[in-house]
């Protein structure tokens, strides 16, 4: 019996798997941080792409192998934005420069220079800004023929396919995608002066990327002919596992850095530059609003209080404490600090810096920051979309380990919006997203339907 379905998650810190046989009924949950970076700087962020894979070589193996028998779909997703450069025969030759990387920041001028030309707007750590940042600095590697994702690689290497595929979402995640015919804008590609023979093939969000290869069924104790998702956007999996009525709800979700997002019909045409129309499944649009700081911003006041009281010789207190205080503090709080928890800038503008405004002498302590941080993370989010797309929701769904332990952020939500906040069953593991990234199993009970 091949009932079971294995999601995998590659995330920024970590790999988290999921082996379930419903989307609410979970099997097994495993993780293991793939201490992946191999170089951080203010302006650059690298990870090894052969450690994270490793790391998911092992995960999958260390299921019981009477469980791995009966696998018959696996899902992949993972972070979105980043690009590794592979040669010929699609093996590494750069690390993975992923979505926190700011290299392009380094050569003024050179993003808004290529936005005045192409009329897409590109941030630093997209696809496309790293081949930039490649062709204007004369740096590309030596035998560099395309540009894939790590989680793409995986889905290669389940597959044994001979060619290179991305799923609309991941590919929009690079930038210069037309929503409108769910493709690269090839115009715009060339105007860039980039190489059309780099990109991957693109293909529909919610296909499928093969069948398990007889080489891959060996090695992992999985039967072949198990069919391999294509590897789908974080944003994306997190939506399908969370969102159940697609024309009443939000979905809000807070991990390291944060969203907010609906699901549309079609691509939403407004001006503004603060939300994304990215391919759903189904041929759907997600409308999304994705902010730089969620819960890392969450844990910087953390880190700043325990450093506060270690500099005054004090002993250091555990940093899951200092959470709880900032919670506790924070919901009892009458006052509040405003805050601006624009950190890391902003996509739509990388300028932008964090403010604390409304500071006296008498409402500086860490109820008030605790207060006004939480309250900052989700009108940002809110302000982020506009209100005329979400007036007729109903009620916002929520995923995110931070949402669930967190009951001032969760007031916050419910303040700031003025609807319901549902905590989504996306969160049964606390310290992984097994729902999150088992959406191998709605996509694969859809095409069952359709046969």
């Amino acid at each position: 019996m091949r009932d079971y379905c294995l999601g995998i998650d590659i995330g920024t810190s970590k790999v988290a798997i999921v082996l379930c046989s419903s989307p609410s009924n979970i099997i097994e949950v495993r993780s293991q941080p793939h201490n992946a970076t191999a170089k951080a700087t203010s302006t650059r962020l690298e990870q090894d792409p052969h450690d994270m894979l490793n790391v998911c070589y092992s995960l999958i193996k260390s299921l019981p192998a009477e469980l791995r028998e009966r696998t018959g779909g696996i899902g992949i997703t993972g972070q979105m934005h980043g690009i590794v450069l592979v040669d010929s025969k699609f093996c590494p030759v750069t690390n993975l420069i992923n979505w926190q990387d700011r290299r392009c920041s380094e050569i003024p001028g050179l993003l808004h220079s290529i936005s005045e030309k192409t009329k897409y707007k590109l941030s630093d750590g997209f696809g496309f800004a790293t081949l930039l940042w490649f062709l204007h600095t004369r740096t590309l590697p030596a035998g560099a023929c395309y540009g894939t994702t790590v989680q793409d690689l995986l889905a290669l290497k389940l597959t044994g396919n001979k060619e290179l595929l991305i799923d609309t979402s991941m590919a929009a995640s690079w930038g210069f995608f037309n929503t409108k015919v769910q493709e690269w804008d090839y115009e715009a590609i060339k105007l860039a002066g980039i190489d059309l023979n780099m990109l991957p093939k693109v293909m529909p969000c919610g296909g499928v990327a093969g069948e398990l290869s007889l080489e891959a069924a060996k090695e992992f104790g999985i039967a072949s002919g198990a069919l391999v998702m294509l590897p789908v956007g974080d944003n994306q999996a997190s939506l399908m596992a969370t969102i159940k009525h697609v024309k009443s709800e939000i979905a809000l979700t807070l991990g390291t850095s944060s969203q907010v997002s609906l699901i549309s019909d079609c691509p939403i045409e407004m001006q503004g530059v603060t939300f994304e129309n990215r391919p759903y499944a189904f041929k759907k649009t997600a409308v999304v609003a994705a902010a730089m700081c969620g819960g890392n911003a969450w844990e910087w006041l953390a880190k700043f209080i325990t450093k506060v009281v270690s500099s005054v010789g004090l002993e250091e207190p555990p940093i899951e404490k200092i959470y709880e205080l900032m919670n506790d503090e924070g919901l009892k709080a009458k006052d509040e600090l405003i805050i601006k928890p624009n950190f890391h800038g902003e996509r739509y503008n990388e300028e932008l810096k964090g403010i604390i405004e409304g500071i006296t002498l008498e409402n500086m302590n860490v109820g008030t920051l605790s207060r006004g941080l939480a309250r900052g993370l989700v009108r940002n989010l809110k302000d982020m979309l506009p209100k005329e797309m979400w007036k007729n929701r109903t009620i916002v769904v929520s995923s995110g380990n931070a949402l669930r332990r967190i009951p001032l952020l969760r007031k916050m939500v419910e303040e700031e919006f003025g609807l319901p906040l549902e905590l989504s069953l996306i969160h049964i593991s606390e310290p992984t997203r097994p729902l999150y990234i088992s959406y191998a199993v709605f996509c694969l009970k859809k095409k069952k339907k359709k046969k």
